[in-house]
This record gives structure tokens, C-alpha cells and sequence, in this order.
């Protein structure tokens, strides 16, 4: 099993940061750590899946699907994995804002057709939804 994402679970760690900020240690779930780490997304599709073997976890910023794709296709052809896969989806309040700040977001919102743009010159920024890809 190979599974590629950027951040894993980014929208645990805000919640129970938050929660901590506000309400302590306490409130802070004693499943926090295994929530977000990436490589437990790559752990649970297995066993959701009913894989058996090693679970992988790859994390190349915005290429994580892709290499954990091209690494299973490594994998896949030596016998050392059958699945593979790749997701994100980090549209969360602190990603978004990071995004923004780095002026990193699409701002053609008149002209939705243009704001996932393969890598040109005039391309302005990148799309915030995983269904906003390239053709």
C-alpha cells in the first residue's frame, strides 16, 4: 500500500490545537497524534481495504499523490505492493490563510474555467479544490 499526501490530517491538528488553546490539556484527544500523522491515513486504507504488507506513506508537498503513484508503479511492478493512491485536501482554515498570504490562490473567480491552469506564465495561482485539476 502506497499513499501520498501533503499534510495528512491537517483538519485534526487545527481542531485539537484549538481546543487545546482554549480548554487545556484536558480536552485534547489521546488520539491526536495517530489523527494526523500522514503515514496513519496510508495504515487505515489498508486495513480498510484489507491490504497486507508494508503501508508507505510519501510527502513531496503539492507532488505527494504523484510520487506515492510513481512509487507504487515501482512497487507494483516488483511484486512489493498491489495498491496505490494518492490525496489532499487542504482547505482548511490556516491552510487557506497561508495560501492567501502567499498569494498562492486563484484570484479569477469571475473566470472559473482559468483557475486551474497547467503551469503557463499567465497562469495566476493555484486552484483550492482536489476537483479544480489541470486537464
Amino acid at each position: 500500500m502506497v499513499l501520498g499526501s501533503a499534510a495528512g490530517g491537517i483538519g485534526t491538528h487545527e481542531t485539537q490545537h484549538r481546543k487545546f488553546l482554549s480548554s487545556g490539556t484536558r480536552s485534547l484527544s489521546p488520539h491526536t497524534l495517530p489523527a494526523f500523522l500522514p503515514i496513519m491515513a496510508a495504515g487505515q486504507l489498508a486495513i480498510a481495504l484489507g491490504a497486507k504488507g508494508a503501508a508507505l506513506h510519501t510527502a513531496t508537498a503539492c507532488g505527494s499523490g504523484s510520487t506515492g503513484i510513481i512509487t507504487a508503479a515501482t512497487m507494483l511492478h516488483s511484486g512489493a505492493c498491489d495498491i496505490a493512491g494518492g490525496a489532499d485536501a487542504m482547505i482548511t482554515p490556516l491552510c487557506t490563510t497561508a495560501f492567501a498570504r502567499m498569494r498562492a490562490l486563484s484570484r479569477r473567480d469571475d473566470e472559473p474555467q482559468h483557475t486551474a491552469q497547467r503551469l503557463y506564465r499567465s497562469r495566476r495561482a493555484a486552484p483550492t479544490s482536489p476537483r479544480a485539476l489541470p486537464r
